[in-house]
């Protein structure tokens, strides 16, 4: 048997306690907290969603359509994040809004919306 890093250990041929020590990596599994000790470090920024304010005042109209441009946080890519909208005010207040958006730069996006009334936040994940 290996101990690998982390703790997680790998059997060798003729390993006949297999069993026990698969049990052991999958608890391992289920109990890792991502701190360093038990497991690789997660980065901090990818402990927390990045909001980015979209203003209804910021609006531009183009043939019936709504688009802004918004800066994406340092640390997030615009083409590997998912990207949520949602609104802020009114009787849509915390509900997913179902906007178009499209990488414009390497930190920016361009949101595209049929409705310019209300204020949203996009979160970056």
């Amino acid at each position: 048997m290996i101990t690998l890093s982390y703790g997680y250990r790998l059997p060798e041929n003729k390993d006949f306690d297999f069993w026990p020590h698969l049990e052991f990596n999958i608890q391992r599994l289920a109990e890792h907290k991502h701190d360093g000790s038990d497991s690789a470090k997660i980065p901090t920024y990818n402990l927390k969603d990045a909001t980015v304010d979209v203003l209804k005042e910021n609006w531009v109209e183009s043939n019936g359509v709504y688009s802004q441009t918004i800066t994406i946080p340092v640390g997030y890519s615009p083409i590997t994040s998912r990207i949520i909208f949602k609104a802020t005010e009114g009787l849509l207040d915390n509900q997913v809004v179902n906007c178009d958006y499209s990488v414009s730069g390497a930190e920016t996006i361009t949101v595209f919306s049929l409705d310019n009334t209300y204020n949203m936040k996009a979160y970056i994940l």
